[in-house]
C-alpha cells in the first residue's frame, strides 16, 4: 500500500500511546449460559476518530490550509483513532477470547503453556476493509488490540489464496475492498440513488421544520461568521445551508476527540465555549441538524417516528438497494461461509473464521441499519453493530445483535434486540426494538429476500407526508 501508508501507521501507532483517549466502559456477560453457547461473532465497525476530508473553513486555523497537507492527508486516522480501535480490539479480546473460549490458544513448544496473544488467528479471525486509509489502519488497530502478537496479512478482497496463506502464517488475514460493491452498495445505482437522495432530502419533515425555526437560522448564521464558509453564506437555499451544516458538525466532534479548537474566535463572549466557539445550546442544535441529514441519507424523511402518519417507512427507505450486499455478506458470515470462501467454492477450507471484523464508514453503517429496517440515533467514531451466534442445540442456532453508537462518550451495548426481518412495514428505532434473538434461518431468510428488493423507491406522491 506504499511506504507512505506504512511510515504514517508507525507514527499513528507510536503516538496514540500516550493520545487522549476517552476508556471504552467494559462489557460483561449477561449471563454464564450466553457465555457458554457462543459460536461465532461478526462486528461490524465505523473506523476511529479521523482528519477532515477537505480544509478547513476560512476563519478556522484549527488545521492547515496548504493543500499539499491535504492530498497527503485528508480523512486520514490519527493516532486517537488508532487508539480507539486497539481498545475496542482489546475490549473484544477480554470479551471473546479470554470470557468466551471463541479462540482456542495455541501451545508453544517450549513450555506447552497457553499464550493468550497468539491465538489460532490464521483460522480463527479475519477482518475486511474499504479501501480508504482510515478503514484499513482501523482495521489493522482493531486487530492490534484483538491479538497483540498476531501478524497481518493484506490482499485484495477477491484473492482467494490469502486466508490459505494467513492460515500457514498464523497471521490475520486482511481483505481489502478493490472496488465499492462491499460497503459503498449505493454506487451500483449511482444515478438513482442521487435522485431519490434529493427527493428524501426534500421532503424531510424535520428539515422543513428546521428551515423555519428561528434558533436554527441564527445558528447557520452564527456559524457562517465563524467561519465565512461560502456554502453557508445566507443568499445560499436554506436546505443546502442545513445540509452542509452537517460537515461542520463533524468538524465539531473531530475537534472535541482531539482537544483542538474548532470555530474558536478572539474574544468570544461569557458563557460561549472559547475552545470551540459554540455554546452548549447551539452544539445541541447542530448535532440535531447533522443527525436528520445523515437519516436522509437512507432512511424514508418523509414522515417522523412516532408521528400521527404512523413510522418512516421501509418501502420509501433505500437500505434495501445500498446495503444488500453487505447484508448477505454478514448472513454468509453468520452461516459459516465467507466472500473468500464462497470463491473458492469451498467454506470449511481454510477453516471458516470464527470472529470477523468489517471496518467501514458511517454511510455504511447507515446502509446496514435501513437494510435491517432500524435507525440509529448516533453514528460516533467506532461505532459497530455486534452479530452474535449461539448454539441452542439440535442443530438450531440464534442471532443475537447489539449496538453501540458511540463507544467513546459514554455508548452502551445495553441488551441483544429482536431484529425486525420484515415483519414491520414502518423503520423502528433501535432503542425501540424488543429485547431478544433471532433465529439463524430467519435472518438467513430474511437477508436472501431482502437482497433481492422490487425497484428503486419511486417519487413520493405530491404533498407526502
Amino acid at each position: 500500500f506504499g511506504s507512505s501508508f506504512i511510515s504514517s501507521f508507525a507514527f499513528a501507532c507510536q503516538a496514540a500511546m500516550s493520545a487522549c483517549c476517552t476508556a471504552i466502559a467494559p462489557w460483561p456477560w449477561s449471563s454464564e449460559s450466553a457465555r457458554r453457547t457462543l459460536r461465532r461473532v461478526v462486528v461490524v465497525h465505523r473506523h476511529g476518530a479521523r482528519l477532515p476530508t477537505k480544509p478547513p473553513p476560512p476563519l478556522d486555523n484549527s488545521f492547515p490550509h496548504d493543500p499539499g497537507f491535504w492530498r497527503v492527508a485528508a480523512g486520514n486516522l490519527s493516532p486517537q483513532g488508532a487508539e480507539q480501535l486497539r481498545q475496542l480490539g482489546l475490549l473484544f479480546h477480554k470479551r471473546y477470547i479470554e470470557g468466551a473460549g471463541l479462540l482456542h490458544p495455541l501451545k508453544t513448544s517450549a513450555t506447552g503453556a497457553a499464550c493468550r496473544d497468539v491465538c489460532d488467528a490464521g483460522v480463527g479471525v479475519s477482518a475486511y476493509s474499504s479501501s480508504t486509509q482510515r478503514t484499513i489502519q482501523s482495521a489493522w488497530s482493531f486487530v492490534g488490540g484483538l491479538l497483540p502478537s498476531s501478524p497481518v496479512q493484506f490482499g485484495d478482497l477477491g484473492d482467494a489464496s490469502l486466508a490459505l496463506r494467513s492460515a500457514r502464517a498464523r497471521a490475520v488475514p486482511v481483505f481489502v475492498e478493490s472496488g465499492r460493491r462491499l460497503f459503498h452498495g449505493w454506487d451500483e445505482v449511482k444515478d438513482e440513488y442521487a435522485a431519490w437522495l434529493d427527493q428524501n432530502q426534500a421532503q424531510s419533515v424535520r428539515l422543513r421544520e428546521f428551515a423555519v425555526d428561528p434558533e436554527i437560522l441564527a445558528l447557520l448564521d452564527r456559524l457562517y461568521s465563524l467561519t465565512h464558509h461560502a456554502k453557508l453564506a445566507p443568499h445560499r437555499p436554506t436546505l443546502r445551508r442545513l445540509l452542509h451544516a452537517r460537515r461542520l458538525d463533524t468538524l465539531a466532534l473531530i475537534g472535541e476527540v482531539h482537544s483542538i479548537a474548532t470555530f474558536a474566535t478572539p474574544g468570544a463572549a461569557e458563557g460561549v465555549d472559547a475552545a470551540r466557539g459554540l455554546c452548549e445550546r447551539e452544539r445541541s442544535l447542530l448535532a440535531r441538524i447533522s443527525r436528520e441529514a445523515k437519516r436522509c441519507w437512507f432512511q424514508d424523511a418523509s414522515v417522523i417516528s412516532g408521528g400521527k402518519a404512523g413510522g418512516p417507512k421501509v418501502a420509501r427507505s433505500f437500505g434495501r438497494h445500498a446495503a444488500r450486499h453487505l447484508g448477505s455478506f454478514v448472513a454468509a458470515l453468520l452461516s459459516g461461509a465467507g466472500w473468500h470462501a464462497e470463491r473458492q467454492g469451498a467454506p470449511s477450507s481454510p477453516q471458516v473464521p470464527r470472529l470477523v471484523a468489517l471496518s467501514c464508514h458511517d454511510r455504511t453503517l447507515a446502509a446496514l441499519a435501513s437494510f435491517l429496517d432500524v435507525d440509529l440515533e448516533k453514528i460516533g467514531f467506532a461505532s459497530h453493530f455486534v452479530f452474535e451466534l449461539h448454539d441452542q442445540g439440535s442443530g438450531q442456532f440464534q442471532i443475537c445483535a447489539f449496538y453501540n453508537g458511540d463507544p467513546f462518550q459514554g455508548g452502551h451495548w445495553g441488551s441483544p434486540r429482536r431484529l425486525p426481518l420484515g415483519g414491520s412495514d414502518e423503520v423502528k428505532m433501535w432503542d425501540a426494538l424488543p429485547e431478544g434473538s433471532v433465529s439463524l434461518d430467519d435472518f438467513a431468510a430474511f437477508c436472501r429476500q431482502a437482497a433481492s428488493p422490487p425497484d428503486i423507491p419511486g417519487r413520493l406522491p405530491a404533498g407526502v407526508p
